[in-house]
C-alpha cells in the first residue's frame, strides 16, 4: 500500500517521470480497495512484478545516485508466498531516487494457541482462513466470523 501512494505521489511531482516499484508477489498485494486506486491512477505499468531487490547502494558520486540490484523471482508452488525460487540473473539500475516501502506482512503467520498446530495450518479441525489468502466474501457470507490478530487489513476485512 505504501509503495503505490509513493509511486503515485513521485508520478505527481513536477519532473518524476520515471518511476519503478519492485514487488516480490506476481501480483498486488496488500489492503483491497489500493488494486483499485492502482487500476484507477495507471500505477500498474509502473510495477515490476516477481522481482527480489537484493541490494540497495548508495553511489556516492557527484548526482548522488543509487544503484539497485535485483533479480525477477518465479514461483516455486502455486502459492507464490509458500515458496520462492530465485533465478540467478542479477540486474543493476541506477536511481536517483530511492524510497523503501517494504512491507513486512507479505508472508502470511499463524497465531500460536493451545491445541492449535501451527506448523500446518491445514492440520486443525474447523474453517478457518489466512487474510493473506482471503479474496472473495461467499464463503463467509450468513456466517459468524471471528477476526484474531488485529492489523489494517483486518479492520477492513472486518467491514465488509
Amino acid at each position: 500500500a505504501s509503495g503505490l501512494t509513493a509511486v503515485k505521489e513521485c508520478l505527481n511531482e513536477k519532473g518524476l517521470v520515471n518511476v519503478v516499484a519492485f514487488e516480490q508477489m506476481s501480483y498486488l498485494n496488500g489492503l483491497w480497495h489500493y488494486v483499485e486506486y492502482a487500476q484507477h491512477f495507471d500505477l500498474r505499468r509502473r510495477i515490476r512484478f516477481s522481482t527480489n531487490v537484493v541490494e540497495v547502494k548508495e553511489l556516492h558520486d557527484e548526482q548522488k545516485r543509487w544503484s539497485v540490484r535485483f533479480h525477477p523471482i518465479r514461483p516455486a508452488t502455486a502459492d507464490a508466498s509458500a515458496n520462492i525460487t530465485h533465478t540467478p540473473e542479477i540486474q543493476e539500475e541506477i536511481f536517483d531516487y530511492v524510497m523503501m516501502c517494504s512491507d513486512h506482512h507479505w508472508k502470511p503467520r499463524y497465531p500460536s494457541f493451545p491445541g492449535m498446530d501451527t506448523s500446518d495450518p491445514k492440520a486443525n479441525t474447523g474453517e478457518k482462513q489466512h487474510l493473506h489468502f482471503y479474496r472473495q466474501t461467499d464463503a463467509f457470507r450468513d456466517k459468524t466470523v471471528v477476526v484474531v490478530v488485529f492489523g489494517n487489513s483486518a479492520v477492513e476485512l472486518s467491514l465488509i
